[in-house]
């Protein structure tokens, strides 16, 4: 354990059990205007503010110091752990359950509200970046600029300061390498992203293909029925009665019916 976390959790102990003490003093003071085993929900203000500060664990341990601070201070037989009646196991069981359920429930909001800060954060950094970038386009007070031209691209611009300004010829010289490092790297990013987009289109071709090939018996088998049903109802010399007939109509509204599920759920 780093020494900061051994600082948070010495920190966290001790916070603990000052509002475990402080809760109990306030039952202490207030036994005498309500029953004893109604005030045990106020250890909840105790678990509340540890699940918030320092998480599930700690608010754990909390409820269960402040179920035995409750048994051994205001349950008969009082200063002792046994319990005398079997409604105060039931009440203290019941008490553990919820402090842990509403300690929980506060350390997720609180791991909430860090990530959506931690979000903030991020997206405010990116709008400073992105700020910065827009305004370098163009030299500050005080500063020059020189453009990077690769053939006719342009890919960049040198800053320095405009009282250090090199030599023009040593300028020349630096400006035109350093454009050509520059305008080589553009163009294997550029081209790294095109063999991305060209291997993402595969893939997609790719399971496309798979899809059609699944459902292709789906597709066939219907048709193959109102095919062979037709058939049936065009050929003259079967002779079918009335019956045979809307059988074979059935079987085609059927297959029908089937093809359309079978190709609204392609699309």
């Amino acid at each position: 354990m780093t020494r900061r976390g051994l600082r948070l959790h010495v920190a966290a102990l001790l916070s603990s059990a000052a509002l475990v003490a402080v809760v109990t003093g306030a039952i202490f003071g207030l036994r005498s205007f309500a029953p004893a085993l109604s005030l045990g929900v106020l250890y909840l203000f105790a678990v509340l503010p540890v699940a918030l500060v320092f998480g599930t664990p700690y608010a754990v341990l909390v409820s269960v110091a402040s179920m035995l601070a409750f048994n051994f201070f205001f349950l008969p037989p009082y200063h002792t752990l046994a319990l005398r009646d079997s409604e105060n196991w039931v009440a203290l069981a019941v008490y553990l359950v919820t402090a842990v359920v509403v300690g929980e429930l506060a350390a997720r909001s609180r791991r909430r509200a860090a990530y959506a800060q931690q979000r903030e954060r991020e997206a405010a950094f990116l709008a400073e970046v992105s700020a910065a970038l827009l305004e370098a386009e163009g030299p500050e007070s005080g500063e020059a600029a020189a453009d990077l031209r690769a053939g006719r691209r342009h890919v960049g611009r040198l800053f320095f300061d405009a009282g250090d300004e090199p030599d023009r010829e040593v300028l020349e010289r630096i400006v035109s390498p350093l454009a050509s490092l520059l305008g080589v790297a553009l163009d294997r990013e550029r081209l790294a992203r095109t063999a991305v987009e060209a291997e993402a289109l595969r893939r997609s071709d790719a399971i496309k293909t798979a899809v059609l090939r699944s459902v292709s018996h789906d597709l066939r088998s219907p048709l193959t029925a109102i095919r062979a049903a037709a058939e049936g109802l065009e050929r003259a010399d079967l002779d079918l009665d009335a019956r045979d007939r809307a059988e074979l109509v059935d079987a085609i509204r059927a297959e029908a019916a089937r093809l359309e599920r079978v190709v609204t759920n392609l699309i």
